[in-house]
């Protein structure tokens, strides 16, 4: 049993060894075809079997402007305000907008991803500190110039090594002082990236973030009982049609989208995904083809079919199996391309069309000119045979 394994292990490695074109592509196909599968069900799993780590995570949407087929449109800081006073089926609405800050007069500067909010952003996502608060409303007023920061658990555990003074100090971030009044609990995320300080809008480094023309945030909603995201998204629709005939050089056309943060959070974490499928068809698909885009058989098959499997008919057997499980392309062949059509007809909806299309597939084998000439003169290692075949 040993010295049959390790003679197919040496078999496994020659062959490998003689086509190492065949090897890069079946190793990249592997690494391609593992790493999907692990993002995959890591977004399954986080998203579909486990429930959301947000308190009556059913009543939670994202808001967004629409124009058109664009449905996840960003607004502007006058619109959330609009919105928040004029609809009727939402409780409240929080704005995010996520870019990176360079945290300076430390022993090592960094850079960190920031998260600007409004107090009810917070709220809406039922946000938990281990030391300090929260942001009160008046601090995240646009105009009030309050420059304070939350600090998230893994900011606080690695840049500041969890030192619970750290409240009150001052950090700087973009080069202006703030003031730490809190440290998230390790059990808050963001719903969908990572973030190490939290600042309030009232800190925005440029005042255009504050006009009706410059949409740059997200928005979140809290449903009412009883409301769905369908009655929420016709009711915002009505406030941007007033705010269209009110605003018509900035609203003009724009309507709103609502949107569970379930079905959200599952829309990012699959972004791409269907590219790196239709990568995986492709590398499935060449490792039966030769250059020409022909399937191409290997050399040692057609040799073996001449020859036959020997005398000893138990390991030939083995090495028709062996065939047929590993080296055979004519059976495999068809099999992934099965795979490769399943995967390209998902290839328009991804998010960057344009990748190869390949050529339909043959229907049979064909050998290229010349092969079998080169096979008479190769060395065989064959049982039975030495030396150049005959």
């Amino acid at each position: 049993m040993m010295d049959t394994l390790l003679q197919d292990l040496r078999y496994a490695l020659r062959t490998l060894r003689q086509r190492p074109g065949f090897t890069a592509v079946a190793v990249l196909t592997l690494a391609l075809g593992i790493g999907a599968n692990t993002a995959i069900f890591g977004v399954v799993d986080a998203v579909l079997l486990k429930a959301l780590p947000y308190p009556d995570a059913a009543q939670l949407v994202v808001l967004s402007a629409a124009r058109g087929d664009q449905q996840q449109l960003l607004i502007s800081v006058p619109e959330a305000e609009d919105w928040q006073a004029r609809n009727r089926t939402l409780i409240d609405i929080g704005i995010q907008r996520t870019q990176s800050v360079n945290l300076t007069g430390t022993e090592a500067p960094d850079r960190l991803v920031g998260s600007y909010v409004t107090a009810s952003t917070m709220h809406i996502l039922g946000a938990r500190v281990t030391l300090g608060r929260l942001f009160r409303p008046e601090e995240t007023l646009p105009g009030s110039g309050q420059r304070v920061v939350i600090l998230s658990a893994a900011a606080w555990k690695t840049r500041f090594g969890a030192a619970s003074s750290v409240l009150g100090r001052s950090v700087t971030l973009d080069g202006r002082p703030h003031r730490v009044i809190g440290v998230l609990s390790d059990a808050f995320r963001d719903p969908f990236s990572p973030v190490d300080v939290f600042l309030p809008i009232a800190s925005a480094p440029s005042q255009s973030w504050f006009t009706r023309g410059s949409p740059s945030f997200w928005a979140f909603g809290r449903l009412k009982p009883g409301v769905t995201p369908e009655q929420a998204r016709e009711d915002l629709s009505r406030v941007a049609r007033e705010l269209a005939q009110e605003y018509p050089s900035a609203n003009a056309n724009t309507g709103a989208s609502v949107r569970t943060l379930r079905d959200s959070i599952v829309v990012a974490g699959a972004h791409g995904k269907t590219t790196t499928s239709g990568m995986i068809a492709f590398c499935l698909d060449r490792l039966g083809r030769d250059p020409a885009g022909q399937r191409r058989p290997s050399p040692d098959v057609v040799v073996r079919g001449v020859l036959g499997p020997g005398d000893d008919e138990g390991p030939g057997r083995r090495e028709s199996l062996r065939h047929d499980l590993v080296r055979d392309h004519r059976a495999k062949g068809r099999h992934r391309r099965r795979y490769g059509a399943a995967c390209q007809q998902s290839l328009p909806r991804a998010p960057r069309p344009g990748l190869p299309r390949l050529p339909p597939a043959q229907g049979r084998v064909r050998v290229r000119r010349g092969t079998a000439a080169r096979l008479l003169w190769r060395p065989v290692a064959c049982r039975g045979h030495r030396g150049p075949a005959r």
